[in-house]
């Protein structure tokens, strides 16, 4: 069986001889919840060919959060030219709150004229439904 590296583009450039056994097992590996023989039977080319690229895209993401790692642990350890370390604050660095509110969309609350009850209200409610 030839099975084409994205059918979805209709190229036949970088075609490939698979066997069902060969495409189960991928399907293992990639995906060890996929146990039930049924339901390896009932996978389409299309979405066997969808799911290797997810995989390969989620390899992808792996090689992404190994490489800013190492760049965040190279830039937490910059110093100025007097050796003295430029983020002296884990939240200089990474302001966790922050970008939690802009992930998720929220705004942030505005603490107006040194009213700080305020501002701690306003944040203790926009907190307060949050179950996710």
């Amino acid at each position: 069986m030839e099975v084409s590296e994205d059918p979805e583009q209709g190229s036949s450039e970088n075609v490939s001889r698979l066997t069902i056994e060969d495409i189960k097992v991928d399907l293992l590996r990639n995906y060890p919840h996929l146990t039930d023989e049924r339901e390896l039977g009932r996978i389409t080319l299309r979405h066997y060919s969808r799911l290797m690229k997810a995989s390969r895209l989620r390899t992808l993401d792996r090689e992404l959060e190994i490489h800013l790692s190492a760049w965040k642990n190279r830039e937490i350890e910059a110093t100025k030219s007097k050796g003295r370390y430029v983020f002296t604050d884990f939240r200089k660095f990474m302001d966790f709150e922050k970008r939690e509110t802009k992930l998720l969309g929220r705004t942030p609350p505005k603490q107006k004229n040194g009213n700080k009850l305020l501002y701690l209200m306003a944040k203790a409610n926009q907190t307060k439904g949050r179950e996710d």
